[in-house]
Parts: C-alpha cells; structure tokens; sequence
C-alpha cells in the first residue's frame, strides 16, 4: 500500500493527539508507523520529520489561541455576519520564544552533527541566566503554569547533553578543556538555585 503525504500526515496526527510531546520523537513516531503499517520508512525519515514539526506546531498554536479570550467571538445581534478576522496571539516574551526554539533543536537533535549548535545554544543560555530582566531570563518561562513541567523536562534533557558531550572531552587539549569549562557551567547553573540572578532580584 503507497503512502502518501496525506496519509502519512493523518497517521501522524493521530498518534500525537495523546502522545507525550515532551518525551517523544521523530524517530519514535517513524518507528510506530513502520510497526502500524509493516513497512520500512526510512526513505521517508526527512518527510515524517518535517509533518511532526508542523502538527506540534499546530497544536501548540491551537491550544494558544484557545488560552487566549481575546480570540473568542462576539454575538451581534442587529449586524450582519461578517467574515471572522484571525485571531491573534498573545504577544510572547523573549524567554518564551527562546523555550519554544530550544524545544526544536532538542526535538530534531543529533548528538554527532549539532555540537556547535547546543554549545551556541548554551552560551546563550548563561548569558540569559545572568539577566535580571524578567522578559529575557530563561528561568522566567518556568514562572508560567503552562510552561513549568515542560521546561523542567527541557532543563534535564540539556543538563544531560553536557554530560554525553563531557564523556568525550579530554582536558589536556585546549579545545575540548574549553567546552568542558562550559558544559560544566551550564551543570552548575542549572542544578543551583542560589545562583539565579532573577531569583536573588524577585522580593519575598
């Protein structure tokens, strides 16, 4: 049986709506169409991905839009209907918008190609944490009930990146002594509290 993209986009779809969006995967989803279908889907891998993107996307604008009362619509009784205008976000802060980019790195990650970029990503990350600004600090997405389990998740799944990549790194070589002095500092970051500037800035 040929698969196609709609298909394969309707299959997909529904092994989202109750999966774990946190914890699952591209290759998670591939490996439970094979099963679904009794067929080798690799040649499809880069086809899967990008429809697994776009259906989590969907729905984190979805359940957005529904949080959102400014996008409810309005009765008015002695007009006529007219075309319903789109709704429109809630502005995000920066932080959120970082939490939700890191969100697809991490998603698509492979621990061989993307180094430079979780590195890029962790400098990053100190210099947020080092901000007292509530619109910038990467801390302040866990200040959102929404946010909060899935940037703890996010959190460990970075902190555990580190120590894969410290497993490698020999500290006699300049290089790697270097990455190793970051990854560490993200560790130490992450896992003390005392440290967070945003926390030491907040009163009570």
């Amino acid at each position: 049986m040929a698969l196609t993209q709609d298909k394969l986009r309707k299959a997909i779809k529904d092994i989202l709506k109750d999966a774990d969006l946190d914890s699952l995967s591209a290759k998670k989803v591939r490996l439970q169409l094979q099963e679904q279908y009794d067929t080798d889907l690799s040649d499809k891998r880069k086809v899967i991905d990008q429809l697994v993107m776009e259906l989590i996307e969907e729905s984190q604008d979805s359940q957005e839009n529904e949080d959102d009362p400014s996008s409810e619509e309005e009765e008015l009784e002695d007009e006529p209907p007219k075309k319903k205008p789109k709704p429109t976000k809630k502005p995000q802060s920066q932080a959120v918008e970082v939490y939700k980019t890191i969100k697809k790195v991490l998603y698509k990650f492979k621990e061989d190609d993307d180094k430079e970029t979780f590195l890029y990503l962790c400098r990053y990350l100190l210099c947020s944490m080092d901000s007292d600004d509530i619109k910038v600090c990467y801390i302040a997405v866990a200040l959102k009930k929404e946010f909060v389990l899935s940037w703890i998740q996010q959190v460990k799944d970075i902190n555990w990146k580190c120590c894969c990549y410290l497993r490698e790194l020999k500290p006699e070589n300049h290089v790697d002594f270097s990455v190793m002095m970051l990854l560490l500092r993200v560790l130490i970051v992450f896992t003390s509290t005392s440290t967070w500037k945003i926390v030491k800035s907040t009163p009570g």
